[in-house]
């Protein structure tokens, strides 16, 4: 099998590059070839894996974080090509998603064993998302988390949470789900189409990548009291619980808002609202175990 590795050597906090050398000879005892380049810019990984499709490959892996596969499936999002993660990002969300090992050379072996999956992707504002898109609150910290004036790394998910929770806006919005209309002043609203996101947090436990829907999870407006004790149960999806959170499903989720929203794909801040989340027609093959 001719591989081609997309290489973030940043992602992880810089963990990507000091790993490959080693992933890389875990790589080369299951491939005939062995290609590889390292991602130099923000949106390379795009370029790089639509550079692969006609190249001759058989597989693209990426080796780094959430970010990067967001990248390369939008480049690959046109092609038959097979995809597979090496998780060695900070967050790991879709491989967690997928049941691959988080670590990275237990993950090699999900590759060796060749299994195969197609999972659905998300489409918004003409790109592509593969694991879950949100409205409000999480996409304000997803906009501090990349802010490189903040933290880094996992403190910067924390620390973001926590000037969020402490300003507690809400958003008024018009959500329409395959047609049906929902208004009222939220937290935030997460269509997802994986389970995970935010670092494992389990936003969408019942998520199903293959089931042509998305789940989305609606948390209303709260006291910060309220908020304070719901989000906290993200982290297993005892959120769900809450009187505050409802869920749903839709393939097709139209999101408008009366005044400014952050909105996120993938942990990538999008333009803002109004947006349409749909589920594409395309699909993505995946190692998966």
């Amino acid at each position: 099998m001719k591989i081609y590795c997309i290489i973030n050597p940043y992602a992880g906090k810089g963990i990507t590059g000091k790993l490959w050398p080693e992933v890389k000879k875990n790589l080369e005892k299951l491939s005939s070839e062995l290609i590889y380049d390292f991602t130099e810019y923000p949106g390379h990984a795009s370029v790089l894996a639509r550079g692969a499709i006609n190249s001759g490959v058989d597989a693209v892996i990426t080796v780094g974080g959430d970010g990067t596969i967001n990248e390369v499936i939008n480049g690959l999002v046109d092609s038959d090509l097979p995809f597979g993660i090496i998780p060695t990002g900070t967050g790991n969300d879709l491989s967690r998603t997928l049941g691959i090992p988080q670590d990275p050379f237990e993950a090699v072996i999900i590759l060796a064993q060749g299994k195969l999956k197609e999972i659905n992707l998300g489409e918004v504002n003409g790109t592509y998302f593969i694991n879950v898109a949100s409205v409000g609150f999480d996409a304000a910290v997803a906009g501090l988390v990349n802010n490189k004036r903040f933290l880094k790394g996992k403190a910067a998910y924390y620390g973001a949470i926590i000037l969020n929770i402490i300003r507690n806006r809400h958003y008024k919005l018009s959500i329409s789900l395959d047609g049906n209309i929902i208004e009222k002043q939220c937290t935030l609203v997460a269509v997802a189409n994986g389970r995970y996101y935010g670092a494992g947090q389990k936003i969408a436990p019942q998520a199903d990548y293959n089931d042509d829907l998305f789940d989305v999870v609606i948390v209303a407006n709260a006291p910060r009291i309220d908020i304070l004790k719901t989000l906290p149960g993200i982290k297993d999806g005892r959120h769900l619980i809450s009187p505050y959170v409802s869920i749903y499903k839709a393939k097709e989720v139209a999101i408008s808002s009366l005044g400014y929203a952050p909105v996120q794909a993938d942990g990538e801040l999008i333009r803002e609202l109004p947006q349409i989340f749909k589920i594409s027609e395309k699909k993505l093959k995946v190692f998966t175990p």
